[in-house]
């Protein structure tokens, strides 16, 4: 695919194949052939010689095995992409399966199961596996380990690995897609010759076709106790495979009906009863192979999980009534025409993303609508439909029940959890059937009102006609900018309202007050951000980093001064009823048990935020601070807030300077402040330090050991000069630690660097997780790493710095991709208080000026010359190498 507008090079192939395919007696060989196949061609010079090249050319590159495929993909400065896409091709025409270095990777496919052996939704999917025939491939160790990944006395795996390949690495199962500025006319030239060297070997496309979930593995009830605070009820119906009625899309209309968010049907029913925190609705109608998955995923409130028979009555009394009533043409029709609105509407994706998706869906769809195959509806089906009813029965389900305390008493192979399985009853079957007592009743439809609002405002100016955001409104209790967008010709916007309040970080109460206060009115205005969603008008609500609430309006702009009118209303007017408070209080204790109780990323990462920031504080500080709360409480902290605040608005896009005048004046009206706040509020960082190391260290009972190392360069006015070296020096330490940390040492499967600020300051952060060397070791070595990297630095050729440095210019000067993209510097500075907004443009004009010793004389300020400041985060869990 041409695009003309592309700075980058996007490559991605698929081949379809996967681990449902791996052989019985080697589970994991799909994952670990993928691993392999990275690591380079049979020609190339060096390991890892892609990686290092993707890396240096601003790019990123990986591969993903799922059951039925294996993707792989890259994207580059499209001005070095020749030599790249030559690797890339040549990796599947021959590739290298170096025996040092295949041993090796099983090392890197063993940290990785090791990584996950922990997280919840990875064992949920291998609990799949033991509660389905033993026989199918779903029940097999889909990643492999260093237990199923090795010689035996019957198989040889480098063998074995290399048979796997030349079985069905075959041209006639493989789709490639290209994203890139070239004409298609350039391209063919370019790609051809390369690609048609991949072996065709004829082969019938591989599909699973052993059924999986046999009738006693159907009216199950399956519980598992997680390692994550969670309470989850999961209605799991197996379903066929229904992928040829892609046109039909049986099942995006039932997920539309059960999903509404419309006052009387299921989800507003069950949020009205204190039930339900929230919903998803998902399915794979290929999960299986030959049949596919249903699932609607409730997450439970402590009364919910007192009330699952009657969740699961309103469940299927609901799903009678679309049986009954609502399989119509006039729903069709609404969901068709909602469908082909958000397609429209969407911003475009990066070429990386769009060529990902186009060689997956080669796989789906065809060729001509690899666009739109997930949007277009073909003719109303209501036969189709009704067969997907049909299958979403108590006798058809399997129902998990997720939270602490269930019963368990099952081990599961080579993961760290318990499960259980029982029989459902007939008399629970009869209860779940009985009709409703809730009122439930279908969404209205919207038809009339989408045609009415369907059509958008007229271009209020021509692209580029304000070239810097103009101040239109500066009061003491209101300012207001506005920027046309420089780009975009139709018509989009997006507006954000702060409410700028210098309260939300004053002491840890009002920290959680704020958080509690901000989950309450995203709730209550979940009913109307569905309805404008379906008027393509996305509504978000979130705090600031300084803890302020504001919302954000964004793609068509004709209701968003009304809609900002009426959030703003539901703000002033929101008080909390004592029910509200106690489930938002719930959410809150939930989501900072999930902290304590992560994974060793999350954990390091946390500790790295509190530690950098001035008011930042604990999961137990914040938990002890919700302890002491009461509903009270958050009433007098909202009547606070909306006294004690600053109205800052920024508009972006599709507005006039009067109507964003007119709208100030109206907000102003309806917010009753009493004591402005003069000062955008922002979070205040610690001042970094010339020699100081803050070093954190904690036992966890979690499986591995979490490492972040971050150095920072104090600054004042210099950090956007210290960011521009830190964002080249990146490009060529990051692939450098990865190849001799990850593949030559096998340290960890997690090896990565990425720069970081801090205040005035910036440096480089490093993020490590290993299953078997502790951190103190991890910190040794990394010494040592950063000590010996100045020599690849120093002999760094000139021709190289410059390709680095140009790629590195031409991704940030590239046209952004769609209306929140091009906002994002400006709405940065926005909520900094940055008046100039410029540091972009700051950004791009330190990176010109940035040279190889000047870079050399940044890393040994960073890493040698005792000048940074460095933060230590370890902490240690327990080896899982088996």
């Amino acid at each position: 695919m041409s695009d003309p507008e592309a700075t980058s090079f996007a490559v991605s192939l698929t081949v379809g194949v996967g681990s449902g395919h791996d052989p019985n007696a080697l589970p994991g060989l799909a994952h670990y052939v993928e691993h392999v196949i990275l690591q380079g061609s049979a020609e190339a010079s060096h390991v890892n010689g892609l990686k290092r090249r993707v890396a240096q050319g601003g790019g990123r590159i990986n591969g993903v095995t799922s059951q039925h495929r294996t993707q792989y993909m890259f994207s580059i400065d499209a001005e070095q992409a020749d030599l790249a896409l030559a690797e890339f091709a040549a990796m599947f025409v021959k590739p290298g399966f170096r025996p040092e270095y295949m041993e090796k990777e099983r090392y890197a496919v063993d940290n990785e199961w090791s990584l996950n052996r922990q997280r919840d939704r990875r064992i949920l999917s291998e609990i799949v596996g033991q509660t389905i025939d033993p026989a199918h491939p779903r029940a097999r160790l889909s990643s492999g380990n260093l237990q199923t990944l090795k010689d035996t006395e019957h198989t040889n795996l480098r063998d074995a690995a290399i048979a796997f390949y030349q079985r069905y690495y075959s041209a006639n199962i493989m789709s490639l897609a290209v994203v890139a500025p070239h004409s298609l006319t350039e391209l063919e030239p370019l790609i051809e010759p390369l690609f048609s060297a991949i072996p065709d070997r004829q082969i019938p496309r591989p599909r699973v076709v052993k059924p999986a979930v046999r009738e006693q593995d159907r009216g199950i009830h399956i519980n598992y106790a997680p390692h994550q605070p969670m309470r989850t009820l999961i209605a799991d119906f197996t379903i066929s495979n229904n992928k040829a009625q892609w046109r039909a899309k049986p099942n995006h209309y039932v997920r539309q009906l059960l999903s509404s968010e419309a006052p009387g049907g299921l989800m507003a029913s069950l949020r009205h009863q204190g039930w339900v925190d929230g919903v998803k609705i998902n399915d794979d109608p290929t999960y299986y192979g030959a049949t596919g998955r249903f699932q609607v995923e409730l997450a439970l409130t402590p009364l919910g999980s007192e009330s699952k028979d009657a969740i699961l009555n309103a469940l299927f009394s609901y799903l009678a009534l679309i049986r009954e009533e609502g399989v119509t043409e006039a729903y069709y029709r609404e969901f068709s025409a909602l469908s082909k609105r958000r397609f429209i509407a969407s911003d475009p994706p990066s070429p990386l993303v769009l060529a990902n998706a186009l060689s997956t869906r080669a796989h789906d769809y065809p060729p001509r609508h690899l666009l739109d195959g997930r949007y277009l509806h073909g003719r109303f089906d209501p036969d189709a439909i009704q067969s997907l009813l049909s299958q979403l029965t108590p006798d058809n389900l399997r129902l998990w029940h997720i939270e602490p305390g269930v019963e368990v008493d099952r081990t599961i192979p080579y993961f760290s959890g318990r499960y259980r399985v029982q029989p459902m009853t007939a008399p629970e079957r009869a209860l779940w059937q009985q009709s409703s007592p809730l009122a439930l009743s279908l969404p209205p439809l919207r038809e009339r009102r989408n045609k009415a609002t369907a059509k958008p405002r007229p271009v209020t100016h021509a692209p580029g006609s304000t070239p810097a955001p103009i101040l239109l409104v500066d009061s003491p209790t209101a300012e207001s900018w506005l920027l046309h967008s420089q780009h975009d010709p139709n018509g989009t916007g997006t507006m954000t309202v702060v409410f700028n309040s210098d309260l939300g970080l004053s002491s840890t109460e009002n920290y959680v007050l704020s958080c509690l206060l901000n989950d309450i009115y995203i709730r209550r205005l979940s009913s109307l951000s569905e309805q404008e969603k379906q008027q393509s008008t996305q509504i978000e609500i979130e705090r600031t980093p300084a803890n302020s609430q504001f919302f954000r309006l964004t793609h068509g702009t004709k209701r968003h001064s009304a809609l900002a009118e009426q959030l703003t209303e539901h703000f002033v007017q929101l008080s909390p009823t004592d029910e509200e408070f106690a489930w938002a209080r719930h959410r809150f204790e939930r989501w900072m048990k999930r902290i304590q109780t992560g994974d060793l990323l999350t954990q390091v990462q946390f500790q790295f935020h509190v530690a950098t920031l001035e008011a930042a504080w604990t999961p137990e500080q914040r938990l002890e601070a919700v302890g002491r709360l009461t509903p009270q409480s958050l009433r007098q902290y909202q009547r606070e807030l909306v006294k004690r605040q600053r109205l800052r608005v920024f508009a972006f896009g599709n507005y006039d300077q009067a109507e964003l005048k007119t709208l100030t004046a109206r907000l102003q009206q309806l917010m009753p402040i009493e004591t402005p706040v003069s000062a955008p509020a922002n979070q205040k960082t610690v001042t970094a330090e010339p020699n100081k190391t803050i070093h954190r260290r904690w036992q966890t009972d979690k499986e591995g050991f979490g490492f972040y190392k971050a150095f920072v360069v104090p600054g004042s006015t210099a950090s956007t000069e210290t960011m521009a070296h830190m964002l080249l020096l990146n490009q060529v330490f990051r692939p450098a630690l990865f190849t001799q940390l990850r593949t030559e040492e096998q340290i960890g499967y997690l090896v990565q660097s990425n720069p970081i600020s801090l205040g005035t300051s910036a440096g480089l952060g490093i993020l490590i997780h290993s299953n078997h060397m502790a951190p103190d070791q991890i910190n040794e070595r990394l010494d040592r790493f950063n000590a010996q990297f100045i020599a690849t630095l120093d002999v760094l050729e000139d021709g190289a710095f410059q390709q680095l440095k140009q790629a590195a210019l031409r991704q940030l000067m590239s046209k952004p991709r769609g209306i929140i993209a091009e906002s994002e510097p400006y709405f940065r500075d926005f909520l900094a208080g940055s008046q100039r907004f410029d540091s972009h443009q700051a950004l791009l004009k330190a990176l010109q000026q940035v040279s190889k010793q000047s870079l050399l004389e940044h890393y040994r300020a960073l890493m040698l010359d005792s000048q940074a400041m460095t933060f230590e985060l370890l902490a240690d869990g327990q080896q899982t190498r088996l």
